[in-house]
């Protein structure tokens, strides 16, 4: 007898919703300062004197899980992009006709269990 890799789609459906499901328990945690609550509030208008208190501890819940950006270094360092290399990036418009061009980084590469899934994003300079 062999052991079976494979998982159905109704496996790998429910492995997904539990993991969303302990994300969401986790961040809204008395422990982590019932992060969720607290933004949601915010962001109907409730004054909330701790923000960056909530968004440090929001960065630090997303790192657990394996969530983290990376080169924040770069963020305000201008960058030349060539045809193709845009590519390595996101970008706030089309450049595809253009062989050469200026931005500048604003945000940076997102990674899951040093897995990249989102680029650093550039702000083309001019038009």
């Amino acid at each position: 007898m062999g052991v079976t890799i494979c998982k159905s789609i109704g496996d790998i459906k429910e492995q997904y919703s539990k993991a969303l499901v302990d994300l969401v328990k986790v961040m809204n945690d008395s422990t982590n300062g019932n992060l969720l609550d607290r933004l949601y509030c915010y962001s109907k208008g409730q004054d909330e004197k701790n923000l960056m208190f909530i968004i440090t501890n929001l960065f630090n819940v997303l790192r657990q899980h394996g969530i983290y950006p990376r080169e924040t270094h770069k963020i305000g360092e201008s960058v030349s992009i060539e045809e193709y290399s845009f590519y390595n990036y996101r970008l706030n418009k089309d450049i595809s006709d253009i062989k050469l061009c200026e931005g500048e980084v604003i945000y940076p590469a997102w990674f899951y269990n040093n897995k990249e899934i989102l680029k650093p994003y550039i702000n083309i300079k001019g038009d």
